[in-house]
């Protein structure tokens, strides 16, 4: 009678940790899925960042054209 005990008790906790197992999957997989948007992010915001610096710098050039153009009258 107590084998069999055991043997339910047993089974049970190979059930448990089978459904752990495959939870602790799954949250890895989230975990992946999380991690390669934040990398797409930054390479966006990099790229953004890198785009606002070019545009300041295209600015910076009119408005040197601009002071050269009004110092010229």
């Amino acid at each position: 009678m107590r084998i069999i005990v055991l043997l339910i008790l047993l089974t049970g906790c190979i059930n448990q940790n089978l459904e752990l197992q495959k939870e602790n999957m799954r949250l890895k997989d989230e975990v992946n899925t999380i991690r390669q948007q934040a990398n797409t992010l930054r390479n966006e915001a990099e790229a953004l960042t890198n785009e606002v610096d070019s545009l300041k710098t295209e600015l910076f050039k009119c408005d040197m054209m601009l002071e050269s153009f009004e110092g010229t009258r």
